[in-house]
């Protein structure tokens, strides 16, 4: 049968662009599923970036399946006569439904591969995807709840996702924490729910990496587990789901599993929390996610039940001792986010005085929290039916050491329910990580809810900019080696440590050349500079421009040298000044009463410098006044 459907593969290549096969439609899943794979998704498989697991679906009748993959090079359709051939392994998870799993774990970073679906003599649709290596920048969509009975509830989950998709673009990864499905005590109607969660949202699925986390209606007859295919910890329990991490560059995603042991009055399983601890322990990334469908902090009606309450006892202290960067959850249909919780291996404390970076981004400006702690986010459910929306919990009754965050787009305090479908979206680059919410209104646009971003000074980021130094020093390079340097000396010590020694000898002696100290300095005036919109002539706009000019003489002359952008600044303050005159003649201009009074207003204007004069507005008011009182012969077609 195998080298049968491997016969045919060049006349599919031909027929790239026009192929179909048969797929699952909504009541065809109210039946059985057929021969055609369906539910296909892509997971990585083994901890590295590079793998993929594959899980797709079909009935009994088929005697192999497997996924045949080709590199994608240029525009074309891909070498589908020598295709790469993944075995799947099948499984009859439940009475007329094979469960395959297929995995890929040497796939080559940045690459693109097309796949497909070989089941019998039954071939799936071509599907694309990308190996994300992370190197430069990393997408993250985080979505979560898409349970519900019907599939029309899951086509709104879809639309959200689409709206996402046409703002950001496909995502590098698809966080999903949990409850893809509602019913977990009917066995019959839980099967055409994950049919409905995986077939609706096939578009993304099968492109893009999926991390799968177990929610509480996803336990039901060890459904999660044959949907999903990753690499499971040897002692993790598997029937409700299971627990894994795995590494993108400098990321380190942990996915844990609620419904392992948890219950209102016993906690997590004590191997599951044994595993996290040697998991978080044993990784030296950058940056530190973990994904969670109950989480510690939540505000929904569950958030005072014993279980979450467990999971705050357990959690927290493990979170803040290694340094995870953020906690995203499910399970509640709310919207809650913190402020960020200290590093001092408690993780009770919060930190509200965390230093702030503001950076422009576009025409935004952003904060990023310097190295702040632990952020914990909950989203509201992404289709935002109405039926499965939660009440919060007042602020109240919550516990004490709860602190919620103000949304910096909004200032509503973030302990709240939207009543709308709600997407994140988490964008790693350049040593900053920025989540933001988005909710989508009644005409189905998306807006922006809140954010959050945290700075970090990384290693990744110190060799990139050492790297884009030459070898040897020139003035061109003065301003460029100033930041490498004051970047480099700000590393934490596991960040220094990741340097290589080459770059580290490097900048050494390149620093000679420079101060890193009166670069530090001369920050806050370049900040400021930056900040500066265009010339307006009003008492603020001075006030802000007297501000720098105090903080600038106070620089020492080696200080000075660093504010790159002081340029900027004496032109924006001669364009000030110029405006400042220039609306000193309108008034008199508008004012003028008399022949005397028009005989100033002219003087005060041919005192204006040719590019203050180019600001008075009111100048053919001055000609006509001229004519009326016939001075100098004024004329209005002067």
């Amino acid at each position: 049968m195998r080298r049968k459907s491997l016969r045919y593969l060049g006349l599919f290549a031909l027929l790239f662009t026009t192929l179909s096969t048969t797929t699952l439609s909504y009541t065809e899943v109210k039946g059985a599923v057929s021969a055609a794979p369906s539910r296909i998704n892509m997971t990585i498989y083994n901890g590295n970036a590079n793998s993929r697991g594959f899980n797709w679906v079909t009935n009994r009748s088929v005697t192999a399946s497997a996924v045949i993959y080709t590199r994608k090079w240029g525009e074309g359709p891909g070498d589908w006569d020598a295709p790469i051939h993944a075995p799947g392994v099948k499984n009859e998870f439940y009475p007329g439904y094979v469960s395959w799993k297929a995995k890929i774990i040497d796939l080559i970073p940045d690459a693109a591969y097309y796949y497909r679906i070989v089941a019998d003599d039954i071939m799936s649709p071509i599907y694309y995807f990308k190996v994300s290596s992370g190197q430069d920048e990393y997408n993250i969509l985080h979505v979560t709840d898409t349970q519900n009975y019907v599939a029309e509830e899951y086509e709104w989950a879809r639309k959200t996702m689409r709206i996402a998709t046409e703002r950001f673009g496909l995502a590098d990864n698809i966080i999903h924490t949990g409850d893809f499905v509602q019913t977990n005590k009917n066995p019959e109607s839980n099967i055409i729910e994950w049919g409905y969660t995986l077939d609706i949202f096939k578009e993304f699925y099968t492109g893009t990496v999926l991390t799968p986390v177990a929610g509480n209606h996803d336990a039901a007859h060890n459904m999660f587990t044959s949907h999903f295919n990753v690499e499971i910890p040897p002692l993790a329990e598997t029937n409700m789901g299971f627990y894994y991490s795995y590494d993108i560059d400098d990321i380190h995603v942990t996915v844990l599993n609620t419904n392992e042991g948890l219950s209102m009055s016993t906690p997590l399983a004590a191997n599951q929390l044994a595993w996290l601890e040697n998991d978080l322990a044993s990784t030296t990334a950058t940056w530190k996610i973990v994904a969670t469908h109950k989480g510690p902090f939540t505000t929904g009606r569950h958030a005072l039940e014993g279980d979450i309450a467990s999971l705050r006892n357990d959690l927290l202290p493990l979170f803040s001792e290694y340094h995870v960067d953020l906690v995203l959850q499910g399970h509640d249909h709310v919207y809650a986010r913190t402020n960020p919780y200290h590093f001092d291996n408690t993780g009770f404390v919060p930190n509200l005085e965390a230093e702030i970076k503001t950076f422009k981004e576009g025409n935004h400006l952003y904060d990023y929290h310097v190295n702040p702690g632990t952020f914990y986010v909950i989203p509201n459910t992404v289709s935002g039916d109405s039926k499965n929306l939660s009440p919060i919990t007042p602020n109240s009754e919550l516990p004490s050491y709860f602190s919620l965050a103000h949304s910096p787009v909004n200032n509503k305090h973030l302990n709240i329910q939207p009543n709308l479908p709600m997407y994140g979206q988490i964008a790693i680059k350049n040593g900053k990580l920025m989540y933001k919410s988005y909710v989508i209104d009644f005409d189905g646009k998306d807006m922006l809810y809140d954010y959050f971003g945290i700075f970090k000074y990384t290693s990744k980021e110190a060799s990139r900019k050492i790297n884009n130094l030459p070898t040897t020093y020139s003035g061109s390079i003065k301003y460029e080696l100033a930041e490498a340097v004051s970047y480099y000396n700000n590393l934490p010590a596991n960040e220094l440590a990741k340097v290589s020694d080459e770059l580290k000898e490097k900048i050494a002696n390149l620093s000679r050349f420079t101060s890193a100290t009166a670069y530090d300095n001369s920050r806050e005036v370049v900040y400021l500079i930056s900040m500066l919109p265009r010339p307006v002539y009003t008492a603020k706009y001075e006030e802000k421009l007297n501000i720098i000019a105090e903080k600038y003489e106070n620089l020492s002359n080696i200080e000075k040298t660093f504010v790159e952008n002081y340029d900027l600044y004496t032109c924006y303050r001669s364009e000030f000044e110029w405006r400042k005159s220039a609306a000193e003649v309108d008034v008199l201009i508008v004012d003028a009463v008399t022949r005397e009074d028009v005989i100033n207003a002219r003087a005060q204007y041919e005192t204006l410098c040719e590019a203050a004069k180019a600001y008075v507005e009111n100048y053919y008011i001055l000609l006509r006044l001229e004519h009326t009182f016939n001075i100098n012969g004024g004329s209005e077609d002067e």
